[in-house]
This record gives structure tokens, sequence and C-alpha cells, in this order.
């Protein structure tokens, strides 16, 4: 019915829209042939859906989309097992779905995306970083308000990233693209994490240094926040009335660390 005819009510959004394809994304670059061919039909599927909602006809001669009308040509490379030619694949997949989430639904996307980073399937997580990357490197200006939620949600699936090494680095540079479009929100969320750092915020610093540009601005913000910052601050201590206690400050204690 949704390919047929066009809601005639005004124009709205498919609300399932960003959920629906961020989940499908994992099975795209599913071990089985068929499993991924699928998961494409069902995104193109979805994707004329939201055309119905927004109004536009089925016709494709009246109305083309050169993403939705693009996927049965990635279908059909699909039944490559070559890894290249299947991260090619994904590759252009993952533009054309930075080009189709709306703008209101692009945090429910990452949301649901971060869950494909758990895959059990090697090959389906990677993809799903793949994806990931390229949504927050063409969409990342976008997100600066979700920045520290973006950042732990992260840290807490690499945390369970144990055996797929690929997915793990992936990741790691989702995390480094995000700073690169955010940097000092990002900081601030990195230098609050508790001290000392765990092994997954250390890796997270360490891939983002690998990027010269950013590890430059990275040392002019933290010597600005030296400046700025007491060491350690006093209070009275409870015992003793006449003495005074020192305790260090959470930003020069992680900024130290970091250091090191």
């Amino acid at each position: 019915m949704f390919q047929r005819k066009p809601f005639t009510h005004g124009a709205v959004e498919f609300s399932l829209l960003g959920e629906m394809m961020a989940q499908l994304t994992p099975r795209c670059s599913d071990p089985c042939i068929v499993t991924r061919q699928t998961a494409i039909d069902c995104i193109q599927m979805a994707l004329i859906v939201q055309q119905r909602f927004k109004g536009h006809p089925a016709d494709h001669i009246v109305y083309k989309d050169e993403v939705i009308d693009a996927l049965p040509v990635l279908k059909e490379q699909a039944v490559k097992r070559d890894p290249n030619a299947l991260f090619s694949v994904i590759n252009d997949l993952s533009k054309a779905l930075s080009k189709k989430v709306p703008n209101d639904q692009l945090v429910g996307f990452l949301n649901k995306l971060f869950e494909g980073l758990l895959d059990s399937q090697s090959h389906s997580s990677s993809g799903a970083c793949v994806v990931l990357n390229t949504i927050l490197k063409t969409r990342g200006s976008e997100l600066m308000s979700r920045v520290p939620q973006i950042l732990r949600s992260l840290h807490e699936k690499l945390t369970l990233i144990l055996d797929h090494q690929q997915t793990r680095t992936g990741t790691l540079r989702a995390v480094r693209t995000l700073v690169t479009h955010h940097l000092i929100p990002s900081l601030s969320a990195l230098l609050k994490y508790p001290t000392p750092f765990d092994e997954h915020v250390v890796e997270m610093w360490k891939m983002i240094a690998q990027d010269g540009q950013l590890t430059t601005s990275i040392f002019d913000h933290i010597l600005e926040l030296l400046a700025r910052s007491l060491p350690y601050e006093e209070k009275d201590d409870p015992r003793e009335k006449t003495s005074t206690l020192k305790t260090a400050m959470l930003v020069p204690l992680a900024v130290c660390q970091f250091s090191t």
C-alpha cells in the first residue's frame, strides 16, 4: 500500500526509519549472502515507505531518488565474498545512509547502531563500524550537545569488544572522528573519567593522539586548563580544627595521567 499510494494529508516523517535502518545495518555485512541481500532490500523498502510518508509518488518516472535507486546495485555486489569488495559495498551503503537519516532521528539511529558493534559476527560488527565512522564524519557536526553521551556509549562498548580487534580499532577511530568535530566538549568529557583511567579510556586517548593536528590543539587546551586550574583545594580537617587537608583537583589530576 505504501508503495502505491502516498499520504495526502501533508508531509510527515516515518518515525521508525532511523532505528530500523540502524538495526538492519549489521546484517548488510552478514556472513550469509542471502541475509545481506535481504537486509539491503529491507533498507530500500524502509526508504520507499519514507518517501510515501512525505507524499512523493511511487512512479519512478515522475519522482526519482538516486540513493534508493542505487541500492539494488549494492545488493548485487553484496554476493561477493572478497573482504575488500564487501567493504566497498558497506562503505557505499554508509554514504547512502548518511544522506537519508532524518536530522531528528540521528541520535536514535546512532544509539541503535552502537548495539551492532557487539554483534557476534565479526563481519557484521565491522560493517557497523564502517557506517558509524561515515555517519560521524559527515554528520558529526550536528551532535555537539550529545558528545558526552556518545563517548560514554562508545566507552561502554569498548569494555565489551574483546574478541574482534578490527571492530575495536574502528570504534576507537569513531571516537577520534567525533573529537575532530567537537574538540573542547570531547576533551572535557574525557577528562572527567575517573582516575586512574582504565585501559579503554587510555586507548581512546592514544587513538586521538595519532592525529597530529588534534594533538597540537589538545596540548594548547591542556596547558590553558593547567594555567587556570588550582592543583588542589584546601578544606578544614574535621579531626583537627587548626589544620587543613589538601585534596587534588580533578582536572589537573586527569591531565597528569594524560601526560604520562
